[in-house]
């Protein structure tokens, strides 16, 4: 083999890896973007689950909410065999019955405030959520997390690849439930 050969052979083996490296280092903030989206990662046997989601959320509702003054009774209740069995058996169905506990919450706020609502018998979350910001019953970081609390809900409902767990849907139902008592006395 003459050196031209050799040296063909050797830029030959090296375009590949030269052409991922690259691109990698071009594409290295999309790529982190997407990496803080991703809730569950599967690889042969490897299984990693990442609930950044809910974490954000809990990050965002202790900051923009006031702390939980209920009776001791009640704040158990959240966390009752009810909602554990249901989040065990069906994460999905856990967020969705913590979101309708809001969206009734926050209906009867707006009507303690005198919106009027269109005749119906049901709104929309998105409909909901602007009435609620219309009105001035919750502030913008709060507003904020409603918003945040019926996006993760959104995906529950429409995603068909939602793979929460328990641990995911308890942590929102306890959001929720947050939620909820503040807008019960807004």
């Amino acid at each position: 083999m003459d050196w031209l050969t050799f040296i063909s052979n050797v830029i030959s083996a090296l375009a590949w890896p030269a052409v991922v490296v690259v691109a990698a280092y071009f594409l290295r903030d999309p790529v982190k973007s997407l990496i803080k989206l991703i809730t569950k990662l599967k690889y042969g046997e490897l299984e990693l689950s990442f609930e950044r989601k809910i974490e954000k959320l809990e990050q965002s509702a202790s900051g923009v909410l006031p702390p939980d003054t209920a009776p001791a009774n009640q704040q158990k209740a959240l966390l009752s065999p009810e909602i554990a069995a249901l989040a065990e058996s069906s994460p999905r169905a856990a967020i969705v019955e913590a979101w309708i506990q809001v969206s009734n919450a926050a209906i009867q706020a707006l009507k303690r405030k005198g919106v009027q609502l269109p005749p119906g018998k049901s709104l929309a979350p998105l409909v909901i959520e602007r009435y609620i910001g219309e009105a001035g019953l919750l502030t913008k970081d709060q507003l904020a997390l409603l918003r945040q609390l019926r996006n993760t809900r959104n995906a529950a409902v429409h995603g068909s690849d939602f793979k929460g767990d328990a641990g995911t849907a308890l942590s929102y139902v306890s959001i929720a439930r947050q939620l909820t008592r503040h807008l019960e006395v807004a």
